[in-house]
């Protein structure tokens, strides 16, 4: 398997590369690839919708990855992708928009409704 950065191997050697033996699990550790600074930048941890919405506002290591969300593992890619991925980001993405609307509306109905009830 190929990697982006050398390591030193145990005999003091430099490889691009590791050796998986066939039948070995493989488990990426998905919510701390996605928050990793050194590709999201000092405000990985930070959920900014900007990200994905901007034109520039992805870094530039995932800039070029092909696969709709393939650059972030959370959803995956290809035939057994997340189904909820759209709903996902939408949430994201609209929830601080439109909670302070939707709360905003039910105290304006609560008092009319309340005015109502007296006549």
């Amino acid at each position: 398997v190929p990697v982006s950065k050398l390591y030193k191997t145990a005999s003091g050697e430099l490889a691009d590369y590791f050796v998986i033996p066939a039948g070995t699990d493989v488990i990426f550790p998905i919510a701390s690839i996605n928050i990793l600074p050194s590709v999201w930048g000092p405000d990985g941890e930070q959920f900014r919708a900007e990200r994905w919405i901007e034109k520039d506002g992805l870094p530039e290591e995932v800039q070029n990855l092909s696969g709709g969300f393939v650059h972030t593992f959370t959803f995956i890619s290809g035939p057994r992708a997340c189904l909820g991925m759209r709903f996902g980001t939408l949430t994201g993405f609209c929830s601080p928009r439109v909670t302070p609307c939707i709360i905003d509306f039910c105290i304006c109905l609560r008092k009319q409704l309340s005015r109502r009830s007296r006549f």
